[in-house]
């Protein structure tokens, strides 16, 4: 369903056992604002749409376009996890595509994030922007069980803190991008993932994640 609110994009993706995790269906968020069928706003998002999989594979996982002239002017991106392959980052972003027009039938604004790819519009510049709110929050069903909860906790604060030093500082071959786990017992690891957007700052995406 769409919900009439942003969603935070420069923080793609945080994954860990105890952290937020956008790993469920993807699901849809809408601004408020409404275009009307067959409108010139909507002629420029559908023709938008429809270039971004083969534009965000063709430039390593991310894009970003405008169609249009203000007053209808339509701005676009998607972005792929960056280990993603691209096959399925083309995959991903095709069916974000499709669907977002089906979930969002006659929105101004939305996106439309999952574990692989998100996908945004907007009628108004969004580009180079950093936006930290609302943010989608799945929680993970594994439970950690109270002799290991201190271990676990420091171990996630130690992982996650380098990950986003990684990704910030841009140390990795993909910009803005981190991925690693640490073991915080015999025989259990905890998982992360940052992401950011490579359009923002590094100052700014070092502030979201």
């Amino acid at each position: 369903m769409c919900n009439s609110s942003l969603i935070t994009i420069t923080l793609a993706f945080l994954i860990s056992l105890s952290l937020c995790l956008p790993l469920a269906q993807p699901e849809p968020f809408s601004n408020t604002g409404t275009f009307a069928t067959n409108s010139t706003y909507a002629n420029n998002l559908y023709l938008i749409l429809s270039s971004l999989p083969s534009n965000v594979t063709a430039n390593g996982g991310f894009y970003n376009a405008s169609a249009g002239q203000d007053p209808n002017k339509v701005y676009a991106l998607a972005l792929c996890r960056g280990d993603l392959d691209t096959g399925k980052c083309y995959t991903c972003t095709n069916t974000s595509s499709l669907e977002i027009t089906k979930q969002c039938p006659d929105q101004n604004e939305a996106i439309r994030w999952g574990a692989e790819c998100i996908l945004r519009y907007s009628n108004r510049n969004i580009f180079g922007t950093m936006e930290v709110s609302p943010f989608q929050c799945v929680p993970n069903p594994n439970n950690i069980s109270s002799t290991d909860l201190d271990q676990f906790n420091q171990t996630l604060n130690n992982l996650m803190g380098s990950l986003v030093n990684q990704a910030s500082l841009g140390s990795s071959s993909i910009k803005y991008f981190a991925v690693g786990d640490k073991s915080f017992s015999s025989s259990r690891n905890v998982y992360g993932l940052v992401q950011c957007t490579p359009d923002i700052s590094q100052m700014d995406c070092n502030s979201c994640l």
